[in-house]
């Protein structure tokens, strides 16, 4: 059941990002897609709770990114440093991480990440091939089934959803990649969303045939103490560590957005053919931002974000509680609700539509589901 859910929250995934896609290209926000622009054309009067959606999914992202640092360097800096009594504390580590992603989160493109992000693709990897070599090198007697369905991986729902949300990026993406064509954009969707459902079903079958029933939410704990699965931990932290500009980058868009809601709302064109032409607004000059972010508006977002999420990160424990939701609420939303809702609203007459619609209204049911299940734990 849990391989299926992942197969089939992976296609709804991809179908909303392929949806905000086409919406950034209907939608002519000045040259530069944004939830706010294309919010703005679909319904203005929820503009506001666009931004705000977003700004709260994405800071809860980055407090479970920050609290799984806090979970996993310590285990490791324990054994290897068992004589400093500091570094079996979480706090210096949140602490060590947020400062260490600070650089990279005050980054104005999702351009300047490319090497960090491919960084974070080779410690996915690594850890997959970590768990299907004990998979193969095991004599444990797994209590395993080919067919495992229960309510207990229901009661999960959230986590499937949290799993495949990026969609929170898919406008920066739009306007920053040469020539995008709609034929462009949906490879770039088509695999972003396949590299991680491979991840997923890799380590979680891996894991499963290794452990069977007894496997744990944390699969590294199984796994007996020994310098490969430290460095397993260390490239989990990395990889969240590095995620974190990722979630600020949006955050901060829609922040300047919402201190600059009395602005008014961009105009909008359909856009027919495969490359959408760009307006610019007569204020708007040509000349681009300046990569390094010099401007006092720009640090100060970035370093009340990092601040938020490193006081939570620092006085909440429960990652489980946290990511369950967050996908509960700002991941529905955002992969689900928007999509369809904001693709009705400005995407031509047709099938594709009515898909739209199908997907606002999963959305509106999954919320309230997987809610009931957040608390049922």
């Amino acid at each position: 059941l849990g391989s299926g859910l992942l197969l089939v929250f992976a296609l709804f995934s991809a179908h909303g990002l392929h949806l905000l896609s086409l919406s950034a290209q209907i939608v002519d926000g000045n040259g530069a897609a944004s939830f706010r622009a294309v919010a703005s054309a679909a319904a203005p009067r929820f503009a506001t709770f666009v931004d705000l959606a977003v700004v709260i999914k994405c800071f809860g992202v980055a407090c479970s990114y920050l609290i799984v640092v806090g979970d996993s360097l310590p285990i490791v800096a324990q054994r290897a440093l068992p004589d400093v009594a500091f570094a079996a504390r979480r706090e210096p580590w949140i602490l060590f991480a947020a400062f260490m992603v600070l650089p990279l989160a005050l980054k104005k493109k999702l351009d300047n990440l490319r090497l960090v992000s491919a960084a974070s693709l080779v410690c996915c990897a690594g850890i997959a091939l970590l768990v299907v070599s004990e998979m193969f090198a095991s004599d444990r007697d797994a209590d395993t089934s080919y067919v495992v369905a229960d309510f207990r991986t229901l009661k999960n729902l959230p986590i499937f959803v949290f799993g495949f949300t990026c969609h929170q990026n898919i406008f920066a993406v739009n306007n920053e990649l040469r020539d995008p064509t709609r034929r462009r954009l949906d490879l770039v969707v088509v695999g972003a969303v396949s590299l991680a459902l491979a991840f997923y079903l890799v380590i979680a079958n891996a894991g499963y045939a290794t452990f069977g029933a007894s496997i744990h939410s944390d699969v590294l704990t199984n796994y007996a103490a020994a310098p490969a699965i430290a460095l397993a931990r260390i490239a989990v932290a990395l990889e969240v560590t590095s995620a974190i500009p990722l979630q600020l980058h949006p955050s901060r868009e829609c922040v300047k957005s919402l201190l600059q809601r009395d602005a008014p709302a961009a105009d909008y064109a359909l856009i027919d053919g495969e490359s959408p032409s760009r307006r610019r607004s007569s204020s708007q000059g040509d000349d681009e931002l300046p990569e390094a972010p010099r401007d006092v508006e720009h640090v100060a977002i970035t370093l009340g974000f990092l601040a938020g999420a490193l006081a939570v990160a620092l006085s909440v424990r429960s990652l489980g509680k946290v990511l369950s939701l967050v996908g509960a609420t700002g991941s529905t939303t955002i992969s689900y609700i928007l999509p369809g809702g904001i693709y009705w609203r400005v995407g031509p007459a047709g099938p594709k539509r009515y898909l739209a619609a199908g997907q606002f209204l999963l959305g509106c049911v999954i919320m309230p589901a997987a809610l009931t299940f957040v608390f049922l734990k």
